[in-house]
């Protein structure tokens, strides 16, 4: 996604997945994360961490475990343990 020429980053990607997340919009959410993957931007663990909550908050707590099973979320927690 880009805006006015500049790539945006998980920075300005994971305020949208809050606010849908907070709503209980969570196939927005999901639908935002992916576009985020899809435009080559890395979800960071707050962007992770707002999902999970997101999910924990409408009570779908199979979904919020099944986040911490994405493989994107264990490479981005290994490359901050470093």
């Amino acid at each position: 996604m880009l805006v006015s020429g500049t790539k945006l980053d998980a920075h300005t990607y994971t305020p949208f997945i809050q606010s849908y997340c907070s709503a209980g919009r969570m196939k927005e959410a999901e639908g935002m994360m992916e576009k985020m993957k899809e435009d080559g931007v890395f979800p960071d663990s707050i962007t992770y961490s707002s999902l999970i909550k997101g999910y924990a908050d409408q009570g779908l707590t199979d979904s919020a475990f099944g986040v911490l099973k994405d493989e994107t979320w264990k490479r981005e927690r290994s490359l901050s343990d470093v």
